[in-house]
């Protein structure tokens, strides 16, 4: 297993720890003072924390090779797990919590319970959340689906929190008993939100999105860095997986080059590309003795 792979699994082992702890402290709580907000806040954990066994799972199957069905690997796998997630599990949890808290609104109930409580959860909670941040915003900046995802998850955690926060200074403070439903609804929306980017994020690696024109410049810097290439052309690029792009392009060379000395420079070019970028790249070339254009969509499509 290679060192990005251990730091993924300890990312996402921390990430579960935090994420058991917190749920359990919250469902606690709820259990004990009634407020629907700390339901919310426990069920987006549960949330969180299936999803995180999930892209556990995930990021260890997609870490297989190729075989025959799937030539460049399961990479695909952890997008796959991550949208199923997030359209399963995150949209329904946000539903049935808007649910539950109109019905709150509209029958609103007097709350009695001792609030000190929830106020420790929520503060515990909130610096607990914080001990994964640091690894999550270091490597999820990228296109790691896995990381980001739990990346989202934490902010949003640190939102729901906030509005917890408010909703539960509404009770204590002004005894606005409709500050518990009204936070409730905030968290369900901050999850609808987290589920949309998801599922944005991850459509996009599926669909086979290309790479931006950055990755472009620098693929064609160090192909032409070959004094034997004398141009390159039909760069076309996609995702397929989170971290890894299959890219494919028209070598140009001395129409005099021999087919063993191509084959040599061919070589050099894919070794040096997978040594110089941040993606696992697997490259079709093909050497010609002609020039082209710099067209970005394949001809048959």
């Amino acid at each position: 297993m290679n060192s990005k792979s251990v730091n993924k699994n300890f990312i996402l082992l921390l990430t579960l720890a935090t994420r058991v702890v917190i749920a359990v402290a919250k469902l606690i709580v709820f259990f004990s003072t009634g407020l629907l907000f700390l339901l919310g806040e426990a069920l987006n954990n549960v949330t969180d924390i299936i999803t995180v066994l999930v892209t556990l799972i995930s990021v260890r199957i997609s870490e297989k090779g190729g075989d025959r069905e799937h030539p460049f690997g399961h990479r695909r796998l952890q997008s796959v797990a991550s949208l199923i997630v997030a359209i399963v599990f995150i949209a329904v949890t946000s539903y049935q919590l808007i649910e539950e808290s109109v019905i709150k609104l509209l029958n609103p109930t007097v709350i009695t319970a001792n609030l000190q409580w929830a106020f420790y959860v929520l503060v515990g909670s909130f610096l607990l959340n914080l001990v994964p941040l640091p690894y999550l915003l270091k490597y999820g900046k990228g296109r790691e689906i896995s990381i980001k995802t739990e990346l989202f998850d934490t902010i949003n955690d640190a939102l729901s929190l906030i509005a917890s926060m408010i909703g539960l200074g509404l009770i204590y403070f002004f005894q606005l008993n409709i500050g518990d439903p009204i936070a409730t609804i905030i968290i369900a929306l901050i999850i609808s939100f987290d589920a949309v980017l998801l599922i944005r994020e991850n459509i996009s690696t599926l669909i086979g999105e290309s790479p931006d024109e950055e990755f472009y410049d620098r693929l064609r810097q160090t192909v032409l860095s070959h004094d034997e290439v004398l141009g390159v052309h039909d760069m076309i690029g996609e995702y397929i997986g989170p971290h890894s792009v299959h890219v494919d392009f028209d070598l140009e060379l001395d129409p005099e080059t021999e087919l063993t000395e191509s084959d040599q420079i061919v070589s050099e070019i894919k070794e040096e590309l997978g040594e110089k970028t941040d993606l696992s790249v697997y490259c079709s070339i093909h050497p010609c003795s002609h020039t082209g254009d710099n067209r970005r969509i394949a001809s048959h499509i």
